[in-house]
């Protein structure tokens, strides 16, 4: 298989569509957000009390460390898109669009079709780079100053509870999707899967997914 695909070819049906603009999307992601979030912020934020090495001293006043967060959190939330746009890019040489709505920002290749593993590695990219370097500054961090352990423990978790939305298109690919055929067309806040259907199962395999 191809990493895309210009034209959908001959007997391709769409068989489910994720739509984070979706009402149901929203409300599903948002909670599976939240609750990633939720566990892993309790995780940051109970560690230093239960031990705290003598060294990770604040050396910062409290409302820098907050500023340094807010600042971090804006840049990491770009830098997770342009590294699925790096992924893209280099793996198809095609034109990208990136956006944000009021639910989530985004990075697509609209014009095309990309292969289950084009796919893959595009959604694995911002998780597994953003992962390793947040879990690294956090341990570094825990060692050093415990309010920077913080910052970057937090951005940890809202990365990882940001994920959401790629985590659930990876888990359709590995269980539902698992079929090397499959095709998607990701315009950014929309995903939809494509597989061949044989002309006497048209009638029964139709879009389906989380949408309205």
């Amino acid at each position: 298989m191809k990493a895309f695909y210009k034209e959908l070819p001959d007997n391709y049906e769409m068989v489910f569509k994720v739509d984070a603009n979706g009402k149901k999307t929203i409300l599903l992601l948002t909670l599976g957000n939240l609750l990633i979030t939720a566990v892993f912020l309790a995780l940051v934020i109970a560690l230093p009390f239960i031990y705290t090495p003598a060294s990770a001293t604040p050396r910062l006043a409290p409302d820098i460390y907050l500023f340094m967060f807010a600042i971090l959190l804006i840049l990491y939330i770009i830098l997770h898109e342009l590294t699925h746009g790096a992924a893209y890019k280099i793996l198809t040489h095609e034109k990208l669009t990136f956006g944000i709505t009021l639910t989530c920002a985004f990075c697509g290749v609209p014009d095309i079709y990309v292969s289950r593993r084009t796919l893959i590695i595009a959604l694995c990219s911002p998780l597994v780079v953003f992962s390793i370097i947040f879990v690294a500054l956090s341990i570094g961090m825990y060692f050093y100053d415990y309010y920077l352990f913080y910052v970057f423990g937090g951005l940890f978790a809202f990365h990882i509870g940001g994920c959401v939305g790629d985590i659930y298109d990876l888990v359709l690919l590995n269980g539902r999707f698992k079929d090397d055929r499959i095709l998607v067309k990701d315009t950014g806040p929309v995903q939809m899967f494509y597989l061949p259907v044989k002309p006497d199962e048209e009638c029964s395999v139709r879009s389906s997914g989380i949408q309205d």
